[in-house]
């Protein structure tokens, strides 16, 4: 993935429309299949336009996406992320703490 100019939207939307290989059986078809359906901690930060902290700081409040934990690596599934970003959508015209 070319990260030259690449927005963050972008990014996400080449992470998600990348087709999956499955016909290898190597190292390389697994690491294939990760980098195709999982974001890493800078990553999601590059496509959410926070820092990595943050999604860190999310992560241990537990108040961020779903994640795994690969050795010390924290994955993404890009799909609980945007399952996760649509948990978050609140109606603009909704009253939120307001007493008549």
């Amino acid at each position: 993935m070319n990260t030259d100019r690449l927005t963050p939207n972008k990014a996400i939307d080449e992470l998600i429309d990348r087709p999956i290989n499955t016909q290898r059986t190597s190292c390389m078809a697994v690491r294939t299949v990760l980098s195709e359906n999982f974001l890493t901690t800078n990553e999601l930060a590059l496509a959410l336009h926070k820092s990595p902290r943050t999604i860190q700081r999310w992560q241990h409040m537990r108040q961020g996406p779903p994640s795994i934990r690969v050795g010390n690596t924290m994955m993404y599934r890009i799909e609980s992320v945007l399952s996760w970003l649509s948990s978050k959508e609140v109606c603009p015209d909704a009253k939120r703490g307001r007493r008549a």
